[in-house]
């Protein structure tokens, strides 16, 4: 007979267990209002590689959809060819991530325990042609319009698009060093993130493995970490909290109209050379206070030669018992103050640089009062 183990608060069975686990992420699928300049943009600033391309000439007659990746990170970027979910996404949010997908060993087993404990359901399991291969494909609802597929793919197949066609590439030579998601954050509407993170918890089996309230003298944000069994899905929960300023999470509601991915955190081998890379490449990061760096030797011992490295890139160091952590965040990649990226390395560290969140609000605040004062 199978053994009873217990997952995340639930008897069940090692089998039942196994198929109704969520292994790690798949792709991120971005809607845009232009899929040839969006994969354009990431290759030529981000170095992520264009795999396929679906549209028209392929047979695909609702969108434009370009596959890229590095390491495993996989982005997909779809823009509207009709009317339609692309179009009027990009019309009320801009640009922006709706799709954080889910990697399962279950497609049918996860999405029917997901609809039994609360979950909305917004496609039922069915089979997708990607080329040769089929893909089993269910999708669930997520906070405001982002959605969560569920994917069982074919292992040897790897990514694909359906009804996309190859792209052959020989230029690596922009690659940087990026490995895969480490986790994703989703700002909520205040006094929502206890029962999102709730919605977790049931639907998909996650723990909670971390909670805050972070806070400077004008903003103030909560966050709770919800995590799969394995810890290779991290999703950063955000709300709001009352201050006397708008912080950036409720700039991020109001020009987004709604909930929705604020940004997406890709794991580097070595994010000095990542971050010098992109850097070279044009992409903007925000601005770090000169007196972080002062400061940083009475919060930690960093050797002085690091300190300079730091510095030079601008990037931010936090620890916590298990070890330290590296990371850096980008500008907002449209005109709208939206959605962002976070570069990462860990060096043992299991947290999301609760040290640095101060940091990083106190340079978006000093960010916006120039901008008002100029």
């Amino acid at each position: 007979m199978p053994q009873t183990v217990e997952l995340q608060g639930h008897k069940t069975s090692e089998g039942s267990a196994n198929r109704q686990l969520i292994r790690s992420f798949d792709a991120m699928e971005f809607y845009v209002g232009n899929a040839h300049q969006s994969a354009y943009y990431l290759r030529r600033q981000f170095g992520l590689v264009p795999r396929m391309r679906a549209g028209l000439d392929t047979g695909t007659s609702e969108a434009t959809s370009y596959l890229l990746s590095e390491g495993g990170v996989q982005f997909i970027v779809s823009s509207p060819i009709r009317q339609g979910a692309i179009a009027t996404y990009v019309h009320q949010h801009g640009e922006g991530i709706r799709d954080v997908s889910f990697s399962v060993n279950d497609v049918d087993s996860v999405f029917t325990y997901a609809i039994e404990n609360g979950a909305k359901g917004i496609e039922k399991p069915h089979w997708v042609n990607e080329g040769e291969h089929k893909i089993r494909k269910a999708t669930l609802a997520g906070p405001g319009d982002t959605v969560h597929s569920l994917v069982r793919r074919n292992k040897e197949a790897g990514f694909s698009l359906p009804g996309g066609r190859a792209i052959e590439t020989t230029d690596t030579d922009r690659e940087f060093g990026l490995n895969c998601i480490d986790h994703v954050a989703i700002a909520v509407e205040q006094g929502e993130l206890d029962q999102w993170a709730a919605y977790y918890k049931a639907a998909f089996r996650f723990d909670i493995t971390h909670e805050e309230i972070t806070a400077t003298k004008m903003t103030a944000m909560r966050s709770k970490v919800v995590e799969n069994e394995l810890g290779t899905v991290k999703i950063v929960l955000l709300e709001p909290a009352s201050a006397k300023k708008q912080s950036q999470i409720q700039d991020f509601l109001e020009y987004h109209y709604g909930p929705g991915v604020q940004h997406v955190a890709i794991l580097c081998e070595s994010i000095a050379r990542t971050v010098a890379g992109l850097r070279a490449n044009g992409v903007e990061f925000i601005s770090i206070p000169e007196t972080y760096y002062e400061l940083l030797p009475t919060r930690f011992d960093v050797p002085i030669d690091d300190i300079a490295t730091l510095r030079e890139l601008r990037l931010l160091v936090d620890k916590d018992e298990w070890g330290d952590l590296i990371q850096t965040f980008t500008k907002p990649l449209t005109s709208r103050p939206t959605l962002f990226f976070e570069f990462i390395q860990r060096n043992g560290a299991r947290g999301f640089g609760s040290g640095n969140i101060r940091a990083l609000f106190e340079a978006l605040e000093c960010a916006q009062g120039r901008s008002l004062s100029a």
